[in-house]
Formats: C-alpha cells, structure tokens, sequence
C-alpha cells in the first residue's frame, strides 16, 4: 500500500460549542461563564452553584450571588472551585480571573466507569496495513478537556492502542512520515473498543459507543441520534444503579420465630 501521492486533508468548523463559548463570554459583565456538556453541547437552564476562592480558608466565602445568570461583575483575580447547577448534572471545575482570563469553560464529566485491575484500551487498526519505511500514527486531541493521546501504528495488523480515553469530543487526526494527514471529529464514550481507518478516504469505521461527527449533529446541537441514544443509556445505568444501591441498603429480613 503506498499513500504517498496522498494528501487529504478534512479542514473541520468551528465546533458548536467554541462558537457558542467565544460569542457568549463576549456578552454582558466582566467575567461570563459558558457550561456544555462534554461533546460540547449547550447545557440548560444552569445557574451558579458555587464560585468559592481555591486558595482561602474561608468556606464562607462564596462569590456566587455576583452572578445574573452566567456573567458576573467584580469578581477579584485569583483561582476559583466552580460548580453550575444545570438540568442535566452539575458540572464543576477550577477556573482562573484575571486581567487575561475574562471567561471560564465548564465541562461536565461523563465518565461512568473506571477499570481498577484491568486497564480498557480503545485498538484503531488500519485498513491495507502500513508500509515499513514509513511510520503512522494517530493523535486524539481533546476539544473541551485537557487530555490527548498517541499511538503509533504498529505489527503485523498496523494497530494503534489508546489506554482508557476520557468520554467526550475529540479531533482525531491520522498522520504519516510520508506527508499523509486527515482529521475528523469523533465522539466517544469510555467503553469504545474497536475502530477501524481506511486512509483511501479519510474515513474511521467506529463501533457503537463512539461516533462520527456530522454537519446534522451541529445543526441540532448535539441532542439527536447517537446523542439521545447515549443519553438514554445513561440515565438507564443510573437507574439501575441506583436501585442496586437501595437494595443493598434495605435490613436483610429477618427469620420468622
């Protein structure tokens, strides 16, 4: 397989949720705050729970009531723990305030599992393998986090490897010492195991849990299809964890005399 003549490159938008973060914060009072969820979609109806200083001893001391919605005025500079209390969870985060930092990103966590004993990895395995004398690799950038990862392509069946990915959205880009570069953006929750990536079109064949964004999952915000769908599952696991809860907690019956 020789790709070298190939030079395709998927120049992404703006994403729903930078356009909707750079055009909120520029609204209204001195510091703004933007929530979303972590594929970036809008949260609803969200207030300020807390906006305590991270560096004072002071559990009194809580800026919150300078808030009119999301935008406050004279906040003083320094580091904060924020937690927004929206319909659909309450994301929290650390944020800073100064002259440079006028608005503030929170982004909800959707990590609903975590391996102790046996660490999950995502395998990416390439289509029509890879060529010794040049090396692939792959790149997962976070949109709306602080994680990335990378992983060469690599054996007999040109499989990349990412360890336990945090939920949310990601640039995904596959590149190559030979000049090759794609990205797309993809979706993904923690329990996606198995991609496959045809470089003939800059396509990722991805499984159930994670998924390629579209023009239409813009348009609507996030909210249709496989978002729903994931949603639902969720809030399914939710329930029956909670109910699990509640069983365990119940006084086991007692022997009747």
């Amino acid at each position: 397989m020789n790709f070298r003549g190939l030079r395709r490159v998927r120049i992404l938008p703006a994403s729903f949720a930078a356009c909707w973060v750079l055009c909120h914060a520029a609204l209204g009072g001195d510091f703004t705050l933007a929530v979303v969820g972590s594929f970036g979609e809008k949260l609803s109806s969200c207030r300020v729970d807390e906006f305590r200083p991270a560096d004072v001893d002071r559990p009194d001391l809580d800026y919150r009531d300078r808030f009119i919605g999301l935008s406050a005025q004279g906040l003083p500079s320094g580091a904060y723990d924020v937690s927004v209390a929206c319909l659909e969870g309450t994301p929290k985060a650390q944020l800073e305030v100064d002259d440079f930092n006028r608005f503030g990103l929170v982004v909800q966590n959707r990590r609903s599992t975590r391996s102790d004993h046996v660490v999950p990895r995502l395998a990416i395995s390439m289509i029509g393998g890879v060529h010794d004398e040049e090396t692939w690799w792959v790149t997962l950038t976070s949109e709306f986090g602080n994680v990335s990862y990378k992983d060469e392509f690599r054996g007999a069946e040109a499989t990349a490897r990412v360890f336990d990915p945090d939920p949310g959205g990601y640039l995904v880009a596959v590149r190559s010492t030979g000049g090759y570069a794609c990205v797309q953006e993809i979706d993904l929750i923690e329990i996606t195991r198995l991609w496959s990536f045809d470089p003939r079109n800059c396509r990722f064949i991805v499984d159930g849990f994670a998924h390629v964004v579209t023009a239409a999952d813009r348009t609507s915000g996030k909210r249709l299809g496989w978002y729903r769908d994931m949603r639902l599952s969720e809030e399914e696991l939710f329930r029956e964890l909670k109910g699990a809860a509640t069983t365990d907690a119940k006084p086991a019956a007692q022997p009747v005399p």
